[in-house]
């Protein structure tokens, strides 16, 4: 007498899996497993319309719930419908199909939870109800507040493989990866340049839009950078906070710092190509180039007096500031 072995449910969705291949319209097949459980499988067989982002209408799917996700197989017609062009690929249906939801009346971004609807609406209300109880800085949400909460901590649980820096979110270990690869996945639609980063990617668009959306408080000047607002207050409050180590000398900003270093240094970086004379500020080659160019865009408003630069026309003008002042005295 023989005894017919029982297949295993993890062996029997295998075998489903193997016997789906090849099949033209696997949908009959299925229609003998509709509704059965595997360990953290099920098959549900029936018809499942979407629109997708191109607009076309995808129906008739097989789906397969694994882990409580569904999960379908795009044939090659639909996926060059498809605008992620995909192919035969495994999908979360919910995030490649559905509709996102919920549209913000003030930029237009749409979203598909509600949790993170709520989240977007913050930033436009300037609300920000979570705070960190160690320096009192506030946020739009938990996780931003969790991730900040690691830089007291010193805790960076995503290091880089390449060089061991370490990260307190993936997103910006990512990001880094880019420096060692060289990618730059973010290009400028106007001029075609390229960037690592999305937000350097929108910085730089500023620069053919003309926006600047930081404005300073005290004087209204406005600026296309926060970072450039900053030092800009600094004039206001007269903070100095880059400190030269041989002389003492303090400066607004980094960049200015590392400029004078250069005086104690004897670092020139910057050459004229033309008779190679060599420089410590790309500002003072710029002056030097039109020597070469005979470029004299500085105009004197009493004689036509054409110069160089704006510091010659400035010496030149107080000639006649001075003629004035002399014919006055007389």
């Amino acid at each position: 007498m023989s005894v017919k072995k029982e297949i295993e449910p993890k062996e029997e969705f295998q075998q489903i899996n193997s016997e789906l291949e090849g099949l033209s319209d696997p949908n009959p097949y299925l229609n003998n497993y509709s509704g059965k459980q595997f360990p953290g499988r099920q098959i549900v067989n029936k018809n499942y319309q979407s629109l997708n982002p191109s607009g076309g209408i995808i129906s008739d799917k097989t789906l397969l719930m694994v882990n409580n996700q569904k999960i379908c197989n795009i044939s090659h017609s639909e996926a060059t419908a498809c605008s992620n062009n995909v192919c035969d690929k495994e999908l979360n249906v919910k995030s490649h199909f559905e509709k996102k939801l919920y549209r913000c009346e003030e930029c237009g971004k749409q979203l598909v939870s509600r949790s993170n609807f709520k989240i977007h609406l913050r930033i436009h209300a300037g609300e920000k109800p979570y705070s960190c109880i160690v320096c009192g800085k506030k946020f739009v949400s938990k996780s931003h507040l969790n991730s900040h909460t690691m830089s007291h901590t010193e805790e960076k649980p995503y290091s880089c493989l390449v060089c061991g820096k370490g990260f307190i979110k993936n997103s910006l270990l990512q990001e880094h990866e880019r420096i060692h690869t060289g990618e730059k996945p973010y290009s400028c639609v106007v001029c075609g340049k390229k960037y690592g980063r999305r937000s350097y990617l929108k910085t730089h668009q500023r620069t053919h839009t003309g926006e600047k959306p930081y404005s300073c408080l005290v004087c209204g000047k406005k600026f296309g950078r926060t970072s450039h607002l900053r030092t800009h207050q600094r004039i206001h409050t007269g903070e100095k906070p880059y400190s030269c180590l041989e002389c003492g000398k303090k400066f607004l900003c980094n960049n200015n710092l590392k400029t004078h270093k250069m005086i104690h240094t004897g670092e020139k970086p910057f050459s004229c190509l033309v008779c190679h004379k060599e420089f410590s500020r790309n500002y003072h080659l710029k002056v030097h180039q039109k020597i070469h160019s005979e470029e004299k865009p500085y105009t004197c408003v009493v004689c036509d007096k054409r110069f160089r630069s704006k510091s010659h026309l400035n010496i030149h003008e107080k000639i006649h500031t001075l003629v004035v002042t002399l014919e006055h005295m007389k």
